[in-house]
């Protein structure tokens, strides 16, 4: 079997973060714990689970985004120059 995909004996929450792992989504790997037991506890749906990791992942990535060419010696100007 592929190493990327989740065995299908696994518990269904390691099988979700295998296939994040699969997707190269790090942030959503870290808090899917906590949206887990949040769900479990009733305090969320599962759509907003959902979203949540999601947002999470999405906001991870653009941080990223946004960080590596100041880092990289950019001036705001020059990334908002290019991005536009």
């Amino acid at each position: 079997m592929n190493s990327l995909l989740p065995e299908p004996a696994a518990p269904l929450l390691d099988r979700i973060k295998t296939c994040m792992v699969g997707l190269k989504m790090p942030r959503a790997i870290e808090v899917v714990d906590e949206c887990a037991a949040r769900l479990d506890r009733g305090e969320i749906t599962a759509m907003e689970t959902i979203e949540q990791l999601l947002v999470e992942e999405l906001t991870f990535r653009e941080n990223r985004r946004i960080k590596t060419p100041l880092m990289m010696g950019g001036t705001v100007r020059n990334f908002v120059r290019e991005a536009i």
